[in-house]
């Protein structure tokens, strides 16, 4: 029999090491093939997603956001809090270096 539960079909994605919740996000998003609208649609939080990956945490993601994402992901809400910046986040160009990228592939901000 056909499994159609959604968790079985999403290719898992571990968070690396000081990642940015936004750079996870699409991380998870390309291995899965998912909108950032699919994605949130999935985990029950609508269009928090694309909010998250834009950097715009106005209002700031709640436990119970947080929590229904990561039912969906598989990653407890202390995982995902860790990649929040702090409060209140400073809106600021981010800058990335090339070759400390090519060490690192992802971003921390």
């Amino acid at each position: 029999m056909l499994d159609t539960d959604i968790n079985t079909w999403l290719l898992p994605i571990e968070p690396l090491e000081g990642e940015s919740l936004s750079h996870f996000l699409g991380r998870v998003r390309r291995r899965n093939y998912l909108s950032a609208s699919a994605l949130g649609e999935l985990a029950g939080i609508g269009g928090a997603i694309t909010r998250w990956e834009k950097f715009r945490h106005y209002p700031f993601p709640s436990d119970e956001e947080l929590t229904a994402l990561g039912n969906l992901l598989g990653l407890e809400l202390f995982q995902l809090k860790a990649m929040l910046p702090s409060e209140p986040m400073k809106l600021e160009p981010i800058r990335l270096c090339g070759a400390c990228y090519g060490e690192i592939p992802s971003s921390s901000y």
